[in-house]
């Protein structure tokens, strides 16, 4: 089970920082000096450091990129190993993210824009491997309802085969004819954001894509009784 996800320069800016409960929390600056002081004292004494153990959690340490980025997972359960190669694994395959990594270590700073999409990107990274609590720490409303709704989706399609009209009918609980068109209109923009912007194997994204054709004939539909997205 995923207990925290940090991310940091090899001098200790930190660049993401997420604690999702049940393990010790930090403070991501106080981490990340901890954890870089650590680091410089193993590397003095001829070794590399790649785990500590903290408070019942397992922190695992990796190098990620051509720059000096480490990536801080830790985890507490008989399966971490294959959850910490999951991430790595996504984390490095996702270029808009590295792209980002690279601004941040050029420039030795993290401006909002940087730090905002880093958090989106992670967050829906995290959230296709269900890998999130339902109230993860630090996370707004907004990203939390995201999250949620990526979950949801995701989960469905890689545990069973269904259809658009099956899937929507579990989203939305008692099927679109029941649900608040508003609520259809946002979940539209939030699934159509994240197939754009993630890495998606093939077969996942040609489901997410029916499931969004079918939504919006929903709202076509809805249209065409006189609803509008935008109705107070």
């Amino acid at each position: 089970m995923l207990r925290q996800l940090t991310i940091q320069t090899n001098g200790g800016l930190p660049i993401f920082h997420l604690s999702v409960g049940g393990g010790v929390e930090f403070e991501p600056m106080l981490f990340s000096s901890f954890t870089t002081a650590l680091m410089m004292f193993t590397k003095e004494m001829g070794t590399e450091l790649t785990g500590i153990h903290l408070g019942g959690v397992e922190y695992f340490f990796k190098k990620i990129g051509e720059e000096d980025l480490i990536v801080i997972i830790g985890v507490q359960d008989d399966d971490d190993r294959q959850l910490v190669e999951t991430i790595l694994k996504e984390l490095e395959e996702n270029e808009n993210l590295m792209q980002i990594f690279r601004s941040i270590i050029q420039k030795q700073v993290i401006d909002p824009q940087d730090a905002e999409s880093c958090q989106e990107q992670i967050l829906k990274l995290l959230a296709i491997h269900a890998l999130l609590p339902a109230e993860p720490q630090g996370i707004s409303a907004r990203h939390t309802r995201e999250i949620q709704l990526i979950e949801s989706v995701t989960k469905e399609l890689r545990q069973r085969k269904t259809s658009p009209k099956r899937l929507a009918e579990k989203i939305f609980n008692e099927g679109l004819q029941n649900a608040d068109p508003k609520l259809v209109s946002s979940s539209i923009i939030i699934i159509r954001e994240f197939v754009n912007s993630s890495s998606l194997d093939v077969s996942l994204k040609k489901k997410m894509n029916e499931l969004l054709k079918y939504l919006e004939h929903f709202m076509k539909m809805a249209r065409m009784i006189g609803f509008r997205a935008d109705d107070q």
